[in-house]
């Protein structure tokens, strides 16, 4: 799943060399179980950010945020939504981040269909 750090590198400062994890997103919004937003800023070597932080932030580079919805279905059944915002904070990021997501696009999409499938297949497993 790292493809996506080589466009990255083009784009944003310090990319790190390890895998990603939730523990890199700041937590912005939850609601369980129904709702969970987690966001990311772009750009900038900070570690550790708060909701009022991301919320105020107003860049250089790009803040990420990146939800996910639970909706009750009924009869054991339920649908969950993903969404994904960004929000470029100049207009340096806007076009890089444009090109960056030309060549990201597909492969996020399958690692966004990924992600739900093991949500599917964890869900139904328990």
């Amino acid at each position: 799943m790292a493809v996506w750090r080589i466009p990255a590198r083009l784009f944003v400062k310090n990319v790190p060399n390890r895998p990603m994890s939730v523990r890199d997103f700041i937590p912005l919004f939850r609601e369980s179980p129904q709702d969970l937003v987690r966001g990311l800023v772009g750009g900038v070597a900070r570690r550790e950010w708060s909701a009022e932080d991301f919320t105020a932030y107003q860049g250089p580079g790009f803040k990420l945020a990146w939800g996910f919805s639970v909706t009750d279905l009924g009869g054991g059944r339920c649908r969950v939504d993903t969404e994904t915002r960004v929000q470029c904070c100049d207009a340096k990021t806007k076009r890089w981040f444009t090109m960056y997501w030309l060549i990201i696009r597909l492969p996020s999409g399958a690692i966004r269909r990924d992600m739900l499938r093991i949500i599917k297949r964890r869900a139904e497993a328990n």
